[in-house]
């Protein structure tokens, strides 16, 4: 994207068409490779990973090419969560003409809870998704959710989403996949403590399949064996 550009929006708006430029095909192999954290060129800004991405979208002036702009990508923080939330019901007030902001509850009934899905993916994706070039050493937002939503398809945007929710899975600090090891240590630790507290140092998937495992090999304890 052209400096010009860049100065323009650097509060996230999107004042101008953007220059698209095709971005480096690494970006997404990397992610398909299913590469670890520290494998990852992200780069760290105020204590945060932002991670080298890409966003899809057809350029109608080249007879809809796809192109790709190369964005980074932040996992949003719990007051993200929360600011993406008011604003979509927010816009859920502006676009019914209601007199006051309506709960997730009543934009869900009014719009259907797909629509409103929709319009909160988007918006929480405008406080997450950034220029890949740095402006006065600060990335700023690359658009905001109603520019997002007009100027990217939105497989292309679902597409970014489920990356972002694969980084959050990242960085969470839990263990992700139980060692043989890790699983004799937590059915100790369990036994000897009296309750599940150490189930908490596993994340949810990788928890399920801890309890199936438990359960797989109590009953072969249980079931009788021949001579």
């Amino acid at each position: 994207m052209n400096q010009q550009r860049r100065a323009e929006s650097s509060d996230g708006a999107a004042k101008t068409e953007p220059q698209w430029t095709p971005s480096p095909p690494e970006a997404v192999a990397k992610w398909l490779e299913g590469k670890t954290l520290a494998e990852l060129d992200a780069v760290e800004l105020a204590g945060r990973a932002l991670y080298p991405e890409t966003l899809k979208r057809y350029n109608t002036a080249k007879r809809g090419a796809v192109e790709e702009i190369a964005i980074m990508l932040r996992v949003p923080t719990t007051l993200e969560q929360a600011r993406s939330r008011v604003a979509a019901l927010e816009q859920v007030q502006k676009i019914c003409r209601l007199d006051k902001r309506p709960t997730m509850a009543e934009a869900e009934a009014i719009l259907g809870s797909t629509y409103f899905d929709n319009l909160d993916t988007v918006q929480l994706l405008s406080l997450c998704i950034l220029d890949a070039e740095p402006l006065d050493g600060v990335h700023p937002r690359y658009m905001f959710a109603d520019d997002l939503d007009r100027c990217h398809p939105r497989g292309s945007l679902l597409e970014v989403f489920e990356r972002l929710n694969h980084y959050s899975s990242l960085e969470d600090p839990r263990i992700g996949e139980v060692t043989e090891d890790q699983f004799n240590q937590v059915v100790a630790a369990i036994a000897r403590i009296g309750n599940l507290s150490p189930l908490l140092v596993i994340d949810g998937s990788a928890r399920d399949n801890f309890m199936i495992t438990m359960a797989r090999r109590l009953v072969i304890f249980q079931t009788p064996q021949s001579g």
